[in-house]
């Protein structure tokens, strides 16, 4: 028999399931955003999509520590519920799983966007710093002045 705690637990359940559906999308959002930004080498988007990525970050973080209270207490009461209740959770609880193997693909891409940036930056700096070794531009020693009086 179904018990109304049972019930508070389960509405509890779909609840944050939902919410953290709803924080995961968001990611999903400024991540595309981020691609975008990566794309057209727009930092000053891209540093404004990493502030609101992080502040997404924290609010799942947040859900996730209700939310694995929350199955845990599910496990022990899930064979007792409805048929369509544990299917309704469930249904949530793979939608959330997939939504996140998605945002693991884009952020996979997004490094790897990072990564190539960096490397192109760093051939840049390499071929002005080959340019200005060539060109013979700068020494080494230090300049002295004629006319300082070192003497003291």
């Amino acid at each position: 028999m179904v018990r109304p705690e049972d019930i508070a637990l389960a509405d509890a359940l779909r609840q944050r399931l939902s919410e953290q559906l709803h924080s995961i999308d968001r990611l999903r959002s400024v991540s595309e955003r981020q691609r975008k930004s990566l794309r057209s080498k727009d930092f000053v988007k891209l540093a404004e999509h990493e502030r609101e990525r992080q502040q997404i970050f924290e609010q799942i973080r947040k859900g996730d520590r209700e939310l694995d209270r929350l199955k845990e207490a599910w496990k022990e009461k899930r064979d007792r519920m409805p048929s369509s209740e544990k299917q309704a959770i469930e249904g949530l609880m793979e939608r959330l799983r997939d939504s996140l193997r998605n945002i693991l693909a884009i952020e996979g891409d997004n490094i790897n966007m990072v990564r190539e940036l960096r490397d192109e930056v760093d051939r840049e700096l390499r071929k002005l710093m080959g340019g200005r070794k060539a060109t013979g531009y700068g020494s080494t020693r230090l300049a002295e002045g004629r006319f300082l009086d070192t003497r003291g």
